[in-house]
């Protein structure tokens, strides 16, 4: 395996075992029948129970899934130097999602046994930082088809490829800032607070991604060698 996957796989990993000991620790507190919170509203309640494997191993065998993935993916790519390339971006991708699937993880279990830190109430800023990790990083990327804004105008152009994710760098990062200056501008102590906060971070997202989108098509037009 290649030196600069082994850092994100040795991160991935050490969440991974985080979370599974997590799960061993709540099956052996609690009993057979015990409901797990496993669904949160956009007020941040919980609206859905399920069982103690749903609760306990459904996201840890998603988050090991994803870190054997990860590392994989790669080697399909028929622009696998620019991938490398792009290592940084790939990442803080390959890193974040994981974290973010530990996050939640400990979210269902510690809400459900009712500890009294809920780290779900911190979910919107971790979302927001890693927003801006992917903004900061993206206009580094360079043209492959696992990581970035792949579009048939930014595939088929390196103009437009660039353009774009200079671009979507710059949005996303302006999206999980507003998210962050949100969750601390209205809090997330009521539900009218965290939904306030929930739509910022969803119409920040939708934005960035649908403006990107679009302006992928308007650099390829723009593109003086473009072909097609």
């Amino acid at each position: 395996m290649s030196p600069q996957y082994r850092w994100p796989l040795i991160v991935g990993l050490s969440l991974w075992l985080a979370m599974v000991a997590l799960s061993i620790w709540a099956w052996t507190a609690t009993p057979a029948e015990f409901p797990f919170a496993v669904h949160f509203d956009a007020g941040g309640r919980v609206d859905r129970f399920g069982g103690k494997a749903e609760g306990l191993l459904l996201l840890p065998a998603i988050a090991l899934l994803l870190v054997v993935l990860f590392p994989l993916l790669p080697k399909l790519d028929p622009r696998r130097e620019n991938l490398e390339r792009s290592m940084r971006f790939y990442g803080v991708v390959w890193i974040g999602v994981v974290v973010i699937l530990a996050f939640a993880h400990a979210s269902v279990v510690l809400a459900s046994m009712q500890v009294a830190f809920n780290p779900v109430a911190w979910l919107p800023l971790l979302i927001g930082g890693f927003l801006m990790l992917l903004g900061n990083n993206l206009g580094k990327t360079r043209s492959n088809f696992f990581a970035g804004i792949r579009t048939p105008w930014t595939l088929s152009s390196e103009y437009a490829w660039i353009r774009t994710h200079r671009l979507a760098g710059r949005l996303f990062m302006v999206a999980g800032l507003a998210t962050c200056l949100a969750f601390f501008l209205f809090g997330w102590d009521s539900e009218p607070d965290r939904k306030k906060v929930a739509w910022v971070l969803l119409a920040g997202i939708v934005t960035a991604g649908m403006v990107s989108v679009a302006a992928s098509y308007l650099f390829w037009r723009s593109d003086p060698e473009r072909t097609g």
